[in-house]
């Protein structure tokens, strides 16, 4: 009697047969040509323009940016105009202290007011009040009292002919400049992360079609040995060989279209563009003109910079402040000047209409003088601002040393790649040469699997490298543009998007 296998051995056998299916069919399943008819071609100046529409990062950067913008109306609020608006109703039985007083008053009053800070510093108030009473020990009861007083405010030393508001207002000013290079700045970010998604996909496509060709050269390759085996030309290991050499570059295949869906996915998000096929580039060859000369580039990086732009724009804002710190060291000495005039009288028509003829009327002018005899937080805070300034400074210089290194460094990385560009597209036909000789040699019996196989493998890493170079190259212009803040004057925003620099 036959004894029953366990489950488990009956799973490891379904197991290891299912495996060899993968194993053996690979080529039929997975490693096919990637169908690009069904793609989406796309240049890279349309990937931009998509970028620039639909990128998230853009557009939270843009609304931001609207954001700092209204901090200009909130500093300028201060020279808003103010009017208030009072009344009261007092109805008097209280118990008086002479029998001779009223038992009773009624008053009624409505007051008026408007108030302005002008940008020289001065400050004007005026009120109007109207005030209705009622009391038997009055002449006229009841009567009206219209008042009008009109006052005027002017700092003379400290904050003189308005100086340090407007220089507050205009602090805010120079802030919002600076969100505007910043909006900027994350605009051009995205511009160079598009680029480079975007020669990212075609280099995946370069080494897809290198592994593709490999993998066709080695089935080839198999083939012959196939053929020789039957006739006694080669041995059953170099037979062998072929076919495991198949595998390996059937694997290195699978990699390589994963890397075209993935990267396409990554060109995808840049652009905030998800269409269902993937996309294909179509401009991979296109250079851009670049001039050798550093100086030229270190000119245009210092012209373009938003960095060393903001860091001026920070270091005039610090100078405003210096004087405005400077100005709180002074005494403060502000002039006053008030005018009032009345209407008294039975009527509400004739006591509105008295106080604007200023025929009974009073007038004050005085002035007040104060001044900290130490004013040692003044003094402090003044002190803080020029070291404060110093750091600006100091920050500036290293800046522009930092730029011009960077610049150098961009330019020569530029000069190095293009020539590794050209060294590895020469040893790539060099390879090929040696591989398509050895081939020869092994038709006739005087070569080996093994050395047609390391052959191969030295074309097709050959042919890595130049695609490899050829990617590092364009990234390195697209970087030395980034570095030099310039992509955004080379392409075309859309509405709404942001400004091109002067």
């Amino acid at each position: 009697m036959k004894s029953k296998k366990p489950l488990s051995a009956w799973c490891l056998r379904l197991s290891l047969l299912l495996f060899s299916i993968g194993v053996v069919l690979p080529t039929q399943t997975y490693a096919q040509e990637i169908n690009r008819n069904g793609a989406e071609k796309i240049t890279a100046e349309e990937a931009v323009s998509r970028a620039l529409a639909n990128n998230f990062d853009i557009y939270i950067a843009q609304l931001n940016n609207k954001i700092s913008m209204h901090e200009y109306n909130k500093a300028r609020g201060r020279y808003d105009t103010t009017v208030s608006l009072a009344g009261g109703y007092a109805d008097d039985e209280t118990e008086k202290a002479s029998p001779y007083l009223p038992k009773k008053s009624i008053t009624a009053d409505l007051a008026l007011g408007l108030k302005k800070l002008f940008p020289f510093g001065t400050t004007v108030s005026s009120t109007f009040t109207e005030t209705r009473s009622s009391n038997p020990i009055y002449t006229m009861s009841p009567n009206y009292n219209g008042n009008l007083d009109v006052g005027i405010e002017q700092p003379l030393v400290q904050n003189a002919f308005g100086f340090i508001d407007r220089s507050e207002v205009y602090i805010v000013k120079l802030d919002i400049s600076r969100a505007d290079l910043a909006t900027l700045t994350t605009i051009e970010s995205i511009i160079a992360d598009t680029y480079a998604a975007y020669y990212a996909l075609a280099f995946a496509y370069d080494l897809y079609s290198a592994k593709k060709d490999a993998l066709d050269r080695a089935q080839e390759f198999l083939t012959i040995n196939e053929e020789q085996l039957k006739t006694g030309l080669v041995e059953k290991t170099d037979l062998y060989a072929a076919e495991a050499d198949v595998r390996l570059k059937e694997v290195d295949l699978l990699d390589a279209q994963d890397n075209i869906f993935n990267r396409s996915n990554d060109l995808k998000f840049v652009m905030n563009y998800y269409p269902q096929p993937l996309l294909v580039t179509t401009d991979v060859t296109k250079f851009f003109d670049i001039d050798e000369n550093l100086d030229h580039h270190l000119k245009t990086a210092f012209k373009y910079r938003r960095d060393y732009q903001e860091k001026q724009i920070e270091l005039e804002s610090q100078d405003i402040t210096i004087k405005i710190n400077k100005q709180r060291t002074w005494p403060q000495i502000d002039l006053t000047a008030t005018l009032q005039s009345n209407g008294f009288d039975r009527t509400l028509d004739d006591s509105l209409g008295e106080p604007l003829g200023f025929d009974d009327n009073a007038y004050f002018i005085g002035g007040t003088l104060s001044y900290p005899l130490e004013n040692r937080s003044a003094r402090a805070v003044l002190e803080q601002a020029k070291l404060r300034k110093a750091v600006l400074i100091t920050e500036l210089r290293r800046l522009e040393k930092t730029i011009e290194l960077n610049i150098d460094q961009k330019l020569r990385k530029i000069t190095v790649e293009y020539k590794k560009y050209q060294k590895n597209k020469e040893a790539t036909e060099l390879q090929l040469n040696k591989l398509n000789s050895e081939e020869k040699k092994f038709k006739i019996g005087r070569s080996n699997s093994d050395l047609i196989i390391r052959y191969q493998n030295d074309h097709i890493n050959a042919r890595i490298n130049e695609a490899t170079s050829l990617y590092a190259y364009l990234v390195a212009i697209i970087d030395l543009k980034r570095s030099e803040n310039i992509l955004l004057n080379e392409v075309t925003l859309p509405e709404e998007t942001g400004k091109k620099q002067d």
